[in-house]
């Protein structure tokens, strides 16, 4: 058995650890950005229009009217999305469901904490906690029972060549227990997710307009300093060139890890929420948004740990 472990020690140096990781994929993304590949790119598409005899002074009013556009559109659909009505009393009857899962030898675990991480302030700016970084936000909300991250993005130019992509806003959710016994456990770590997405792309034949959103969970488990492998599932995955849509996103999430573990000693899971939105071209936008409002979060509900055998 390992010896005695201080639990918010550990916590803070898993922590640091996201934290680094983090950083390190904010700068291979500033690394990879290619903006002046991605000029040249646009370049080459407006020297084509242009080869063609096309009115580019028309092709610069058709892109305003399609600023324009996109500014009454978010106008109009963004006001409902975000001051719908809670669903937090809805919720609180499926936790209740959630928690008589677990028979009376069973333990239901609470979040211990949370790490929210994102390359933008503004994208995790809702919550209250300890804060730190530059250009690797990141915070530890005091309350780690709700996480809130966004991701906006406008698009820009005509939209054409490849850019790197910025890391996801992340919300990880930390839960700790000690097995009673040795053997092959399920993990089961219950999510709920409410949060909006707006996408819009007007893809003309002389642009390369796209609007994309997408979200995912992953889950992984660390026992003795070793970390289990991260295990995948996909929540969202939107997109297209010429899209016009917004749509409510709610999710009541049952995620299962079934690794073997030992008894009696600090077991670590880590359930992490990425969200992601590229909008490319002038008139372009993309969002998944799960902090503006009362209405939108992501709700960390449960751990619930089973031994198989």
């Amino acid at each position: 058995m390992a010896p005695n472990r201080d639990i918010d020690r550990e916590l803070r140096a898993l922590h640091q650890q996201v934290v680094e990781r983090y950083a390190r994929q904010i700068d291979r993304s500033r690394r990879d950005e290619g903006m002046a590949e991605v000029e040249q790119a646009n370049e080459r598409a407006a020297a084509t229009v242009r080869s063609i005899g096309t009115d580019m002074d028309l092709v610069a009013r058709l892109e305003q009217d399609g600023e324009q556009a996109l500014e009454r559109f978010l106008a109009e659909v963004r006001p409902g999305l975000i001051d719908r009505p809670s669903l937090h009393s809805q919720d609180a009857k499926i936790r209740i469901l959630h928690h008589s899962f677990a028979r009376s030898s069973h333990l239901v675990v609470p979040a211990y904490a949370s790490t929210l991480l994102a390359p933008d302030r503004t994208e995790i700016e809702n919550n209250q906690g300890e804060q730190g970084g530059q250009s690797n936000w990141w915070i530890m909300p005091y309350d780690p029972s709700e996480c809130k991250i966004s991701r906006s993005t406008s698009g820009s130019g005509w939209g054409c060549g490849a850019y790197g992509m910025t890391p996801p806003a992340t919300c990880v959710m930390w839960y700790t227990f000690v097995p009673d016994r040795s053997g092959l456990w399920t993990v089961n770590v219950f999510t709920e997710l409410h949060g909006f997405v707006v996408l819009r792309a007007d893809d003309n034949w002389y642009n390369c307009k796209s609007a994309s959103v997408g979200t995912e969970m992953t889950l992984d488990v660390e026992q003795y300093y070793d970390w289990h492998g991260q295990q995948h599932t996909a929540l969202l995955n939107e997109g297209d060139d010429n899209i016009s849509t917004y749509h409510l996103f709610e999710r009541y999430l049952w995620s299962q890890y079934m690794t073997p573990l030992s008894a009696g000693d600090q077991v670590w899971a880590a359930a992490t929420v990425t969200i992601e939105a590229d909008a490319r071209g002038s008139g372009s936008y993309a969002e998944v948004n799960f902090a503006v409002g009362t209405a939108n979060y992501i709700k960390p509900i449960a751990l619930i740990p089973v031994f198989e055998g």
